[in-house]
């Protein structure tokens, strides 16, 4: 696999562990303000998931399956976090704690595979700005 598709590949995984995420969150809240912010981080990585996928094709690729043992992991991690605290900041701390995973992951690989091309280095860019941006967003809820 060259540094292009791995980037792209990266930017995938990243943006389908925030969906997933964004997914059990939404279900843990009753605050609806949270809940639009939630789902509005949810479409901007899924949005973030098809532009690489699109790319991967692009290049002749098919992107990773999602392991289902991911999934369920999250599903279950997210459960017993938010069982006994539920409320609107913790729920936001999560997101945010998400979201800087996906910045420093993100930034290490691009710092990492340097060889990748530009179009793989925007998408990978933009992700990290659009991460950034929903943190700010979230903060209120702290």
């Amino acid at each position: 696999m060259d540094q292009t598709e791995k980037l792209l590949q990266s930017v995938v995984e990243n943006a389908r562990t925030g969906v997933n995420a964004c997914e059990q969150l939404i279900e843990r809240t009753d605050d609806g303000d949270l809940r639009g912010e939630l789902r509005n981080l949810r479409d901007g990585y899924q949005s973030f998931e098809r532009a690489a996928e699109r790319a991967l094709y692009d290049t002749g690729v098919h992107p990773a399956p999602e392991p289902a043992m991911d999934r369920a992991g999250m599903w279950l991690g997210i459960r017993m976090n938010t069982m006994m605290d539920a409320t609107p900041s913790h729920i936001a701390e999560i997101a945010i704690q998400g979201a800087t995973m996906g910045i420093v992951g993100m930034t290490k690989d691009s710092g990492d595979l340097t060889g990748a091309s530009d179009a793989a280095r925007k998408i990978a860019g933009d992700f990290v700005a659009g991460q950034q941006k929903s943190i700010d967003r979230l903060k209120k809820y702290l």
